[in-house]
């Protein structure tokens, strides 16, 4: 699909404003289809007094949820909903309302929306919040998916923050989240915690949008108690600060913060030898302790994967992760800088080929012969529509078909695409696999394999093909449908 500006849309507009949402989302035991980012509203609408929603996390495609829920119940039930503005000294509201304390539930928290732009606006004035308490909590939900270019794709970089980053409140916990299921266990876990305001970076390009029959183990949100502290939190949900994948014998490991990214390195590790991956999920408070123990004891080379705008940008992991393994306890091992730009990342991303090709040129690895990239095991259906018309829903409803099949693991993501067509452009995708092969956490528009990867595709626009060159993914034998009501000479 041609590039104009990559609009996120969220696939839960189907419930949102019927009397089906609450019910689809109180159900005990649920496996739901709604995607992970209306369950993190959700959550946010319960746990707290109120929520700031900030226009560049509306424009994310977040806040219909939380709006809806607010119109359907009682002011106990679910939170109050403000809208606000982006702008310079934009926390300053935040800072007011937490001074005056958030609730008169004394177990509530204060949510608000926003992006990285906007949580790099309110840097100034986050070191100005007092010590948190189970009655005076700030909750930031941060959805990564940023603007960028000049055809305006919208990207999962997190290089706006990286002054915040090296300066960051001792008061604040920062989680970050890249799969579904991630995405709604630390959204529970970021109401849990007493002991500090929470910032929950979370994947909003892909995994928080995508329509999948994956479970919660999280159907309420524990209320915080005075021992309800991030480490004890994060136990109890199963997780760790860090994650470690790969061979116990790596002799080159890449530390990167949880993310698109960091899924996507870990589907190819099998075609790289002696290559392990740290993935930060926790990056305050830090721990270095933990660190070091993940850490293979054959590693010779740490390779720091800092997501910043320009060589010249700082680099905050990169020094975290310097000033952990110098301790006097820990073996000498190279520390390595690598700057991976923003244009770098958007092209990283887009397969498996230029993600190896990248990789090949930070690590020492000499190819003999370029490497066999292993296909996703599920299948891709690729939906062209036009975000106006009557078949717009045709995906969505296609969906159904394979996500409420408890043998099939079946995904769905949707962009659009605003400008390049009178009336914008929807891509949908919609993967499905068995059950069998495991759980796929690989990013939806990241392409495995070393060639086309669409196996089937519907073009619900007939007038697309004039003007947008919808055949280049298409494996070659591949079914093709279009709806159009041209004759057969055309």
């Amino acid at each position: 699909m041609s590039s104009g500006m990559s609009t996120p849309s969220s696939q839960a507009t189907t419930l949102v404003g019927s009397p089906n949402l609450r019910a689809t989302l109180d159900r005990e035991n649920r496996a739901t289809s709604l995607p992970s980012s209306a369950i993190l509203e959700y959550y946010s609408s319960k746990a707290s007094s109120a929520i700031f929603l900030y226009d560049l996390a509306r424009e994310a495609g977040l806040g219909n949820v939380v709006r809806t829920l607010r119109g359907t119940e009682s002011v106990q039930e679910h939170a109050v909903v403000f809208d606000i503005q982006s702008r310079a000294g934009a926390g300053l509201t935040l800072l007011g309302r937490i001074s005056e304390g958030t609730s008169s539930a004394a177990t509530k928290a204060l949510t608000a929306y926003t992006t990285p732009s906007g949580l790099a606006q309110m840097q100034p004035v986050l070191g100005l919040f007092p010590q948190p308490s189970s009655g005076s909590r700030l909750v930031l939900q941060i959805p990564t998916i940023t603007h960028w270019g000049e055809d305006l794709a919208i990207l999962p970089t997190l290089a706006n923050l990286t002054p915040f980053f090296s300066s960051i409140p001792e008061n604040f916990s920062v989680l970050l989240s890249a799969t579904p299921q991630e995405i709604i266990d630390f959204a529970a876990i970021s109401y849990s915690i007493s002991g500090s305001h929470v910032i929950h970076i979370f994947d909003q390009w892909s995994a928080g949008r995508e329509v999948s029959n994956k479970k919660t183990s999280y159907q309420t949100v524990s209320a915080p108690s005075p021992t309800s502290g991030i480490h004890t939190e994060f136990t109890r949900a199963g997780y760790s600060f860090f994650e470690y994948v790969g061979p116990t014998d790596a002799s080159d490991i890449i530390v990167i913060l949880n993310g698109p990214l960091a899924l996507a390195i870990k589907n190819i590790l099998t075609i790289i030898p002696s290559l392990g991956v740290v993935i930060v999920k926790v990056l305050r408070p830090w721990d270095e302790t933990n660190l070091r123990g993940v850490i293979p004891p054959s590693a010779q080379t740490i390779h720091v994967l800092d997501d910043v705008s320009s060589t010249t940008s700082s680099t905050p992991l990169y020094h975290d992760v310097l000033g952990a393994m110098a301790s006097p306890s820990s073996k000498t091992t190279r520390i390595s800088s690598v700057r991976l730009e923003t244009k770098t990342l958007s092209q990283v991303l887009v397969s498996a080929q230029s993600l190896v090709g990248y990789l090949s040129s930070i690590l020492p690895i000499n190819w003999f012969a370029a490497p066999e990239i292993p296909a996703r095991a599920s299948k891709r259906i690729v939906f062209y529509s036009n975000p106006t018309s009557s078949l717009r829903e045709v995906p969505s409803v296609a969906s159904q078909l394979f996500v409420s099949n408890p043998n099939i693991n079946a995904q769905l993501l949707q962009n659009v695409d605003a400008f390049s067509k009178p009336g914008g452009v929807a891509q949908s995708t919609l993967t499905i696999g068995s059950t069998k092969d495991g759980v796929d956490d690989t990013p939806i528009p990241f392409k495995n394999g070393q060639s086309s990867d669409t196996d089937a595709l519907m073009i619900l626009d007939s007038s697309l093909l004039k003007t947008h060159d919808v055949f280049s993914e298409l494996k070659e034998g591949s079914p093709v449908l279009i709806v159009t009501t041209w004759g057969g000479e055309e």
